[in-house]
């Protein structure tokens, strides 16, 4: 026969306790990781974006002062960018 004590009560209550704040630890973490995939994700693309845009700029050089040879670098931009 199994003689349960008043402790094995507050022991159970604790475990249970436990339990509940560590599975709400645990989910609270899981959403801090899925954001910063998120994040990650993020800034992987805006990095590539970043990176096309420094080239395409690289390329250009410095913007004119001269209406005809700014023209021309408008044209460029909106070429490499694919507008027209």
């Amino acid at each position: 026969m199994c003689t349960l004590y008043a402790t094995d009560y507050v022991t159970e209550d604790r475990w249970g306790s436990l339990k509940d704040i560590s599975a709400e630890q645990k989910r609270s973490l899981e959403e801090v990781v899925d954001d910063l995939r998120g994040f990650k994700d993020a800034y992987e693309q805006l990095s590539s974006q970043i990176g096309q845009w420094e080239k395409r700029v690289g390329v250009l050089g410095p913007l004119s002062t001269e209406p005809a040879m700014l023209n021309t670098q408008v044209q460029q931009v909106q070429v490499s960018v694919g507008k027209r």
